[in-house]
This record gives C-alpha cells, sequence and structure tokens, in this order.
C-alpha cells in the first residue's frame, strides 16, 4: 500500500463500498452473526487513531488527509460521540 491524494492504495474492494469508502455497517450486516455487533465495538479504538497520529508526530499533510477518514468510519460503526 502507499499513501496518495487518493487515500490509501488497495488491491482489494468490500462489496458494500461508496466511493472507495467500506461500508462497515453493511458489510457487519452481510457477514452476519457478531460481526456487526464487533465492528462497532472498535470504535473506541477508532475513536483514538486522531490523537495517536498527533502523538506520533504524524505529519501535518497525512493528518489533514486522514481525520476526515476516521470520521467517517466512526460515523458508519455507529460512533455515538
Amino acid at each position: 500500500m502507499c499513501l496518495d491524494s487518493e487515500g490509501i492504495v488497495r488491491v482489494s474492494r468490500w462489496k458494500d463500498e461508496t466511493g472507495g469508502y467500506p461500508q462497515w455497517r453493511a458489510i457487519g450486516e452481510s457477514i452476519g452473526g457478531d460481526a456487526p455487533r464487533f465492528l462497532s465495538s472498535l470504535a473506541p479504538r477508532v475513536r483514538k487513531l486522531s490523537g495517536w497520529l498527533e502523538q506520533e508526530r504524524v505529519p501535518a499533510r497525512v493528518q489533514k488527509d486522514v481525520l476526515p477518514r476516521i470520521e467517517r468510519v466512526l460515523a458508519d460503526l455507529g460512533d455515538q460521540r
């Protein structure tokens, strides 16, 4: 993988994607079982990523690109901030 202006380049895609963003809630539902609850349980960890980026001194350019993506994932996971 590499970082470019379009995001992280991947060779695999999820069936449930919109504009290159996996729709985690829909993916969990299509997998079934405990997957939806498991994916939702990841929200607190995803929420911590923005602080980690700053703590680890990730370049501002990268943070600027990544932070909106983190927010989008959180929203899709149903994060109730």
